[in-house]
C-alpha cells in the first residue's frame, strides 16, 4: 500500500514536470508572440533592439483572461440571470454549466486567492494535472509501454487548442471527469465511475455520453449465471447517481427561467442550433471559407484538426474493428460520440470545433495504437498537432477570435 502511494507520488511528480515544459513553451512562444506582430504594425523608430526597452510587453495574469472567461467569473461572482426563456432573444450565460464557475466560487471561498482568475488558473492546471494521471492509468490498463503512455500524454499537451486546458475554460475539468469516469468503468468500480460521469454532465453536455459510457460497460457484464435482478438493481442505482447533479441543475433552471431545459434553448441564442451531424463539416467541403463573419473561425485550421480526428477514428474502425473485444467497441462509440455532438449543435461553421473535439480520450490511445502498425502516423500527428498548437497559442494570446 505504501509503495503504490509512493510510485503515485513520483508519477504525479514526473506528470508534474511534462505539464510544466509544455505549459511554459506555449507561454514563451505567446510571449514572442504578442511583442513580434505588433511590432510590424508599428514605426521603425518604434521597434526596439533590446530585451530590457520598456516598450517590450511582458505576459500579465490579464492575458488569460479572454473571451467566455468572463462568464465563468459572473456565474462565480452573482450567478445566473433570473430571465423568462419564452420571452428572452438575447444570448446569456445560462447556457455554461455550472460545475466550473462553482468550484471557482468555492476556492475563492476557501481563501485559496481572493482573484476569480488566479484560482481559475490553479484550478485549470491542477485539473490537467489529474486528467493525464488518470489517462496514464488507463494507458497501464491498456498494456502500452511506459514509451506509448509517454506518447499518449504528448499528443494532449500537443493537441491544437492545448493552451485553454491551462486557461479559464471547462476543457481540463471535463478532460478530468472523463478520464476518471473511464478509469473507475475499467476497473469495475461503477459507484465511482458514476459520481464524476455525473458532475461532468454539469460541466459540459456531452458529459451524458459519460453516463451512456457506463450504463453500455455494465450492460455488458451482466453474467446470466447469477442474480440478473441484482446486477440490474446495480445499473439502477449507478444511473440515478448519474443523473442527480443535472436532475437538480435542470431543476434549478426551470425555478430561475421557466424552462427546464434553458441551458440547452439559450445555446441557439448564440447562433448555434440542432443540425444534423456533420452538416458544417460538409458544407465547408461545397463551400470553404479562410475566415468567418467577425474572424470569429479559420476554416482552414478548423477543416483539417476536424479531419484529421475523423481519420483516426475511420482508419481505427476499418484496421480494428473485426478484432474488438464488445468492451472496446463501446469505448469507440463513447470516443466517437464525444467528437459528434459538436457538429450536431452547430452554426453554419466550423467555429470552436477544434477545442470541442480535444476531449475525445480515446483519440490519443488511438493514434498511439495506429503507430504500432504504421510508425509514420504518430509522427505525421504530432507535427501536425504541434503546428496548429503554436498558430492558436499565438492567435490566443493577442487576442484573435479564431481560437475560440
Amino acid at each position: 500500500m505504501k509503495r503504490n502511494f509512493t510510485d503515485n507520488i513520483i508519477l504525479i511528480l514526473k506528470i508534474l514536470v511534462l505539464i510544466f515544459i509544455s505549459r511554459l513553451s506555449l507561454y514563451i512562444l505567446g510571449f514572442i508572440s504578442i511583442n513580434t506582430f505588433p511590432m510590424y504594425d508599428s514605426a521603425k523608430s518604434d521597434i526596439t533592439n533590446t530585451i530590457k526597452s520598456p516598450r517590450l510587453k511582458r505576459i500579465s495574469v490579464e492575458d488569460f483572461n479572454k473571451f467566455d472567461s468572463g462568464f465563468y467569473f459572473q456565474i462565480a461572482d452573482i450567478g445566473y440571470p433570473k430571465v423568462t426563456m419564452s420571452e428572452s432573444n438575447s444570448a446569456t450565460r445560462i447556457s455554461f454549466f455550472p460545475l466550473y464557475p462553482l468550484l471557482i466560487r468555492a476556492m475563492r471561498i476557501l481563501n485559496i486567492s481572493s482573484s476569480n482568475l488566479i484560482n481559475a488558473l490553479i484550478l485549470s492546471n491542477g485539473l490537467l494535472l489529474f486528467a493525464l494521471f488518470y489517462i496514464y492509468k488507463i494507458c497501464e490498463l491498456r498494456r502500452f509501454s511506459r514509451s506509448e503512455t509517454y506518447f499518449t500524454l504528448a499528443l494532449i499537451l500537443c493537441y491544437p487548442s492545448s493552451i485553454f486546458y491551462s486557461v479559464p475554460y471547462t476543457e481540463s475539468l471535463f478532460l478530468c471527469l472523463s478520464a476518471a469516469t473511464l478509469y473507475y468503468s475499467m476497473k469495475g468500480r461503477y459507484i465511482n465511475a458514476s459520481i464524476f460521469a455525473g458532475l461532468s454532465a454539469i460541466t459540459r453536455f456531452p458529459g451524458f455520453v459519460n453516463v451512456m459510457y457506463i450504463f453500455l460497460m455494465m450492460l455488458s457484464e451482466i453474467n446470466n449465471k447469477k442474480n440478473v435482478t441484482d446486477q440490474l438493481k446495480k445499473i439502477f442505482m449507478c444511473m440515478v447517481i448519474s443523473i442527480i447533479p443535472i436532475s437538480i441543475y435542470f431543476s434549478y433552471m426551470k425555478y430561475l427561467t421557466g424552462d427546464f431545459l434553458a441551458p440547452l434553448h439559450d445555446v441557439n441564442n448564440w447562433g448555434r442550433k440542432l443540425s444534423i451531424p456533420f452538416k458544417s463539416y460538409v458544407d465547408y467541403i461545397f463551400n470553404p471559407y479562410f475566415l468567418s463573419s467577425g474572424g470569429w473561425n479559420n476554416g482552414i485550421i478548423s477543416f483539417c484538426i476536424a479531419t484529421a480526428v475523423l481519420g483516426v477514428f475511420i482508419l481505427y474502425a476499418i484496421l480494428y474493428f473485426r478484432k474488438l473485444t464488445i468492451k472496446e467497441v463501446i469505448l469507440l462509440i463513447y470516443g466517437f460520440l464525444v467528437i459528434t455532438i459538436p457538429f450536431s449543435n452547430a452554426g453554419s461553421d466550423l467555429v470552436s470545433i477544434p477545442r470541442y473535439l480535444m476531449v475525445s480520450i480515446p483519440m490519443y490511445f488511438y493514434i498511439v495504437e495506429l503507430c504500432k502498425k504504421y510508425e509514420f502516423i504518430f509522427l505525421g500527428y504530432l507535427f501536425l498537432f504541434t503546428i496548429f498548437n503554436a498558430l492558436t497559442t499565438i492567435g490566443y494570446f493577442n487576442g484573435y477570435h479564431f481560437v475560440v
